[in-house]
């Protein structure tokens, strides 16, 4: 089944959730009184999602879509539950709706390296603030990491930024006790540690999602002494 919603208004901030190496994003929007659910784990899907669905902004909506009742455990009425898969999504353009400059329609394909690597490097630099309970993160890493230099060598990803990988694995040693005995035992683990120069993703400065991504260095200010001052006589 086909869903087509021509005026969605999106209900509150998208979400990401990392399952492993699964990286998933969702929106809930609502028109004429239904409400449903985005699910996406397309990284020109989640990139629009996580740019462009503001709080109470509008967007046209294309999908296979399923739907789920349920039988609530509070009111004991039933619910249901739409799920929507997207093909299309694109910002309705309309006075006072809420969505950033340089928004486009992004369509269901073959997903691009670049947005691969930009979503990748974007979950690890906010690692804290999503939902990552279940996620792996040195094996984004790793999958970021090629992906940089695949794009770097394709001139994909030009600027000054792309002599410096955006970060590296550092293996560390972990103590761990048994359970059932008490013997202790070391386990290896990689850590992320990224470069600091390195600039953050920020997909509001990405609005061409098909040209190479222009990333520059970060140059920090240092508080420097004036010279000082030769005495008179």
């Amino acid at each position: 089944m086909i869903l087509n919603a021509p005026l969605a208004r999106v209900c509150n901030r998208s979400t990401i959730k990392v399952d492993g190496n699964y990286i998933r994003a969702s929106a809930r929007l609502v028109q004429d009184g239904i409400s449903f659910t985005i699910y996406t784990s397309h990284p020109q899907f989640v990139y629009y999602l996580e740019r462009n669905m503001t709080p109470e902004s509008y967007h046209e909506v294309t999908g296979s879509f399923t739907i789920t009742t349920y039988l609530s455990p509070v009111s004991r009425c039933p619910k249901y539950l739409i799920k929507v898969y997207p093909t299309r999504i694109g910002p309705i353009l309309m006075q006072k709706n809420l969505i950033p400059a340089g928004a486009t329609a992004i369509e269901d394909g073959t997903p691009t390296k670049k947005m691969e690597f930009c979503v990748g490097l974007y979950v690890l630099q906010h690692w804290d603030s999503l939902s990552t309970a279940k996620g792996n993160r040195a094996e984004i890493a790793e999958r970021v990491l090629q992906q940089f230099h695949l794009l770097v060598e394709a001139g994909s990803i030009v600027g000054t930024a792309a002599s410096v990988a955006p970060l590296h694995l550092e293996e560390t040693f972990a103590t761990f006790s048994g359970i059932a005995t008490p013997t202790r035992f070391f386990r290896p683990e990689k850590n992320v540690v990224f470069e600091t120069a390195f600039p953050a993703i920020d997909f509001q400065n990405i609005t061409d999602t098909m040209g190479p991504l222009i990333l520059n260095l970060t140059v920090k200010e240092t508080n420097e002494l004036p010279p000082p001052q030769e005495k008179q006589d």
